[in-house]
């Protein structure tokens, strides 16, 4: 039995719109009652966070329960969103043993969107045959309807070559 757990260690939060604060809810969980909280350590700077008793004595197996909500910061830049953190713990594993610092990983993944939109948001290619000319595409908007420019396009996370991207009003 370990001192303490995070559940779940990996949380997809999803599509966030850029300028909301998203809270993401983790459970820490002990067999021991006396479970501290040591230190809660984030390197993006973009998360804050907020521990709050949820026991339960009832429970044989692990009675203490605290919730940690992580909040995504409205700062966070759009993109993909890959935010670790770590809980360091002291806890004991039965009573009676001499409780123990334990370092707990989690991570908060999802994509924070800006005000643009692509419809249909990836773009997969039927099969075509080697040297057959094909075309894909998508509709590149603005949520709020304020006007915008494409200044360049690119081809990302392909395994072919000699594609050419291209964008038209």
């Amino acid at each position: 039995i370990e001192p303490s757990r995070i559940e779940p260690s990996r949380l997809q939060i999803g599509q966030v719109k850029s300028g909301a604060e998203c809270p993401a809810m983790f459970t820490i969980i002990s067999p021991d009652m006396e479970l501290e909280i040591v230190e809660i350590e984030d390197e993006s700077g973009l998360l804050s966070f907020d521990v709050k008793d949820d026991s339960k004595p009832d429970d044989p197996t692990f009675p203490c329960r605290k919730i940690l909500t992580a909040t995504v910061s409205k700062d966070a830049p759009t993109g993909k969103l890959a935010l670790p953190f770590k809980v360091t713990t002291r806890a004991a594993v039965s009573t009676g043993d001499e409780p123990i610092e334990t370092v707990l990983n989690g991570i908060i993944l999802g994509h924070i969107r800006g005000d643009l939109l692509t419809e249909p948001r990836f773009l997969r290619i039927r099969n075509v045959e080697k040297n057959e000319d094909f075309e894909a595409r998508a509709l590149l908007y603005s949520e709020s309807g304020k006007p915008f420019e494409v200044t360049g396009t690119s081809l990302k996370d392909s395994m072919l070559e000699g594609v050419v991207v291209s964008a038209e009003k």
